[in-house]
């Protein structure tokens, strides 16, 4: 008998070879892709880093432009204040003089007695009034003739003007502030330089910034611009808080950095056609001498010719990508050492496998091909034995399919039964998931030698076949021409194929019916054996292992997978800012398990938490566990799945108070919350920039509040003023004879009287004071007071000044039941509200103003709401108007914060709502406050 050829040898060469193939590729594929990730992530963190100190370098030099033009602004408002009060004086005395002496004397000698009046009074050194009339003759003062028409322009339509006049080369302007006596048809004019009172704005600026505090990685200088052109000396160093041994250096356009590039000249351009620029240049380290970049925004100041600049050093930056670029080494190193470890494992375990699988092939191999060339003495063996042959040739390719693929198997089996059988057609059929249908896996064609798959059985048009393969773990049908079952599919199935015996087995799992082994013969009918049904079975049970299989090796593979993203997914709280807490429903809250990234938090390892060391709750502030106690059964009692805990603080291993934002999912197990997983973020910096954010806006409200003081003064010091002017007139006009004992009395009297005015209005001053005094007080404590307290309070500021600009402020007061609130701020929200409706009145010309104060309750929250007629906010910037630095007050220097605080005040602090909307009218502010305890 010829020799059977050995398997064993080619099958190994094959395994180890693809192994170690898949192992070069894999190996080199994944470090490939580690180190592109790498790069990526190395380019984005430069540009993110960039980005973020271009925007903090951009707000530090701006943060110096607004306070630059916010006291610009301010002092020019003063100045014009006290310029309208000189003017308000001599008009007043003007008008005095000419009310009293009209008809007693001429015109000519009364405007004469007016330019002595004012003559003689004096604001400073110099005499501050001058007077000329319509014919541009100059009656008092010392003014160039051509600057009369700048002064008749500003006049026009408006009761006083002013104007911006220079009377020489220099920079220096003063402010012009005149108005026109009607009766006698004089204009009468003051003035003031703004030199001295610029000089002190920068010296405060100086002051101020001189000791602003910069990170190690910032820095701040000014310049004072000779020459935007260039040249030698083209500006000079006049702040430097890092490095003050630099002030009153000259800077020269053709000074060259560490790379020898004249950046001075690109910056100089920049800086005359956009009047900014980020300019990168080069310095060398004093110690190493080792040349590095940094980058400086400068941006021209045009009304003080002040270039401000800041900057900031890559230091950090190369820091991190170091650190990347050598964990890209230590991972490259590690991965290939993993990865042999792993070949070695897995190549013994194949080998052993291989060895095993070869062996018994290689002797089913030689038992089928010894039966090939048997003789025909042994072709005559019995037919049992021959079946029970077959049954051990299916069973070992079911053994074998667990290292081959199952398309591959089944149709091995389908193939090998039909040749076994000499049956015509042998084919597998699997259930789909509605069991109305049936997919075909496999048919193998014995006449034909082709293997087809693509078939399906219609549970609509074969209802009762299906129903009786339901029913029965074997189907035989010896006939199908006499059989009732075959009769749906008989005329489209059978007879066109000429099928005439059927016999279908049950292929099941798990106790469940999940498809069929279909075996048919064509041309001829047959009877079916006892013997091919028992083979049939033993294949049935071949495939249900193979299918059995199958599934595992998915569901392995699901499970692999999502184990991997659930380890990435740990991974990113591994190497991020955020930590992810897993704590116990007990009484401690006692840690299962926490990310790493726990110990830039709270300065703990991971391990401190996990085994018990410290617990969760006593990491958090005694002042805010309460709340966050609370918090926690509010979640439990609402049968809620996740919840977003508002800002709290953790106390630090160092003792360090650092906020923390905290979301919280609950995790139940049979209906009982077993543990909980926080997902905590430090916004530390952020509450920090906040309350910078506050003090901002309270700087930028008491400017405004500063203006409401002097409108509220303007009243009573006007009415002391006149009395002043009427007791010195009655003197200068010898109204009484002080000799005589009757007008000494009548003197007494009329003196008595105005000093009691002046006592009244002195007192409203003093009331004033005390007013915007306990407003900026800061809120300790809430207090419980009427809901209409801060609102009253708030009008006792505002509605003089705005009953004086035709603003008609109305009120319905619907409740004013007490409040837990923080009164000082609930004020400060509704006179910045109110001040933004006076704002938009003005910009728009509205001429019949009104603002309407409603209070109200609903079920258990208090309502402030505050609408006016001013036509309401553009629906484009609606959504951002509670934004940080967003304002539509350019022009007008508006800080962007008011908006942005208020919100925070009322929604943060007083644990309320502030929203914003449209009516037919304009807008409507709502601040919503909730009835608690204090």
């Amino acid at each position: 008998m010829k020799k059977t050829k050995q398997f064993i040898i080619p099958i190994l060469s094959l395994v180890i070879i693809s192994i170690f193939s898949i192992f070069i590729i894999t190996s080199y594929i994944n470090i490939h892709t580690f180190k592109q990730h790498i790069k990526k992530e190395i380019k984005s963190k430069k540009e993110i880093y960039l980005q973020k100190h271009k925007d903090k370098i951009y707000r530090q030099v701006h943060l110096v432009d607004n306070s630059i033009n916010f006291f610009i602004t301010q002092i020019e408002k003063q100045i014009e204040r006290d310029l309208k009060k000189r003017i308000k004086i001599s008009l007043n005395m003007a008008n005095h003089i000419y009310t009293t002496q009209k008809g007693e004397i001429s015109d000519d000698e009364i405007r004469q007695k007016i330019v002595k009046h004012l003559g003689a009074i004096k604001f400073g050194e110099n005499r501050d009034y001058f007077i000329y009339d319509k014919k541009s003759e100059i009656l008092l003062g010392d003014i160039a003739k051509k600057s009369i028409k700048i002064f008749n322009n500003s006049l026009e339509k408006k009761k006083i003007g002013f104007s911006k006049l220079r009377y020489d080369d220099s920079d220096n302007f003063r402010i012009i502030c005149v108005s026109r006596f009607e009766p006698l048809d004089i204009i009468i004019g003051t003035q003031k330089c703004f030199a001295e009172a610029e000089k002190n704005i920068k010296k405060r600026i100086l002051e101020r910034f001189q000791d602003f505090k910069l990170s190690k990685n910032n820095y701040l200088f000014f310049l004072e611009l000779h020459n935007i052109d260039g040249g030698d000396d083209f500006a000079t160093i006049i702040l430097n808080p890092s490095k003050s041994n630099l002030v009153g250096k000259k800077l020269n356009e053709n000074s060259e950095d560490a790379k020898g590039q004249k950046f001075r000249k690109k910056l100089l351009k920049e800086l005359k056609t956009s009047g900014e620029s980020y300019i990168k240049y080069w310095y060398k380290e004093i110690d190493s001498q080792k040349i590095k970049p940094k980058i400086s925004y400068y941006y021209l100041q045009k009304n003080w010719n002040w270039i401000i600049t800041s900057g900031f050093y890559f230091d950090n930056l190369e820091k991190e990508i170091a650190k990347m670029e050598n964990s890209i080494n230590q991972y490259t190193k590690e991965a290939i050492f993993n990865s042999m470890l792993w070949v070695l494992f897995l190549l013994s375990i194949v080998i052993f496998i291989s060895i095993y699988i070869s062996f018994k092939i290689n002797r089913t191999i030689k038992s089928y091909t010894d039966k090939l060339v048997l003789n025909e003495k042994e072709k005559k063996l019995d037919y049992q034995s021959k079946l029970s042959q077959m049954i051990e040739l299916t069973r070992a390719i079911g053994i074998q399919d667990k290292y081959q693929n199952l398309e591959t198997s089944i149709k091995q089996i389908t193939e090998i039964s039909s040749l076994t059988l000499n049956i015509s057609r042998v084919s597998v059929w699997i259930y789909q998931k509605n069991q109305t249908e049936l997919d075909c896996l496999d048919l193998y064609s014995l006449k034909n030698k082709n293997h087809t798959s693509e078939l399906n059985i219609n549970g609509k048009k074969n209802l009762n076949y299906l129903k009786v393969l339901q029913s029965n773990k074997i189907l035989a049908i010896d006939d199908v021409e006499k059989n009732d079952i075959t009769l749906e599919f008989r005329e489209n199935y059978l007879k066109p194929l000429n099928i005439k015996s059927m016999l279908d087995i049950s292929i099941k799992s798990e106790g469940k019916i999940i498809g069929i082994v279909s075996y048919e013969q064509t041309n001829k009918i047959k009877k079916w054996s006892q013997d091919e049904m028992d083979f049939s079975k033993a294949i049935s049970n071949s495939i249900s292992l193979l299918l059995e299989i199958e599934h595992r090796k998915k569901t392995d593979l699901l499970l692999t997978k999502k184990n991997e993203e659930q380890n990435i997914l740990l991974s990113l709280f591994d190497i991020g800012d955020s930590v992810l807490f897993n704590w116990n429903n007990d009484e401690q809250w006692s840690v299962k398990s926490v990310s790493v990234g726990v110990k830039n938090l709270l300065g703990y390892k991971k391990e401190n938490f996990e085994s018990g060391e410290i617990d969760y709750k006593s990491c958090i502030h005694k002042d805010d566990l309460d709340r966050i106690c609370m918090d926690i059964e509010n979640l439990n009692n609402s049968n809620a799945k996740f919840f977003k805990h508002n800002p709290y603080r953790l106390i630090t291993k160092m003792g360090e108070v650092k906020w923390v934002l905290d979301y919280t999912v609950v995790v139940k197990e049979n209906g009982k919350i077993n543990n909980y997983i926080g997902y905590l973020s430090d916004i530390t910096e952020a509450r920090l920039k906040e309350e910078q954010y506050m003090q901002q806006s309270r700087l930028a409200q008491m400017g405004e509040m500063i203006g409401m003081i002097a409108h509220q003064w303007r009243q009573p010091l006007g009415a002391i003023n006149s009395a002043v002017i009427g007791i010195q007139t009655k003197l200068d006009l010898e109204k009484f004879d002080l000799d005589l004992k009757e007008d000494r009395e009548k003197f007494m009297r009329f003196l008595n009287r105005k000093h009691k005015n002046i006592y009244k209005y002195v007192e409203d001053l003093s009331q004033t004071i005390d007013d915007f005094r306990n407003f900026f007080k800061p809120n300790q404590d809430k207090k419980l007071i009427h809901l209409t307290t801060p609102i009253k309070r708030a009008l006792s500021i505002v509605e003089t000044s705005m009953s004086s600009k035709t603003i008609n402020i109305t009120k319905d007061f619907q409740n004013n039941d007490k409040i837990w609130i923080y009164q000082n701020e609930i004020m400060q929200v509704i006179l910045n509200i109110l001040k933004n409706s006076e704002d938009n009145f003005k910009d728009k010309n509205k001429k019949n103003k009104k603002i309407h104060i409603l209070t109200k309750k609903q079920n258990d929250t208090y309502i402030i709401e505050l609408s006016d007629n001013g036509g309401g906010i553009d629906k484009n910037i609606i959504d951002k108007i509670f934004d940080p630095y967003f304002s539509t007050k350019d022009e007008k220097n508006g800080t962007g914060l008011g908006l942005y605080m208020s919100k925070i005040m009322i929604e943060e602090h007083n644990k309320g709502q502030l929203k914003v909307f449209n009516n037919q009218n304009g807008a409507v502010f709502s601040i919503i406050l909730k009835s608690q305890k204090n």
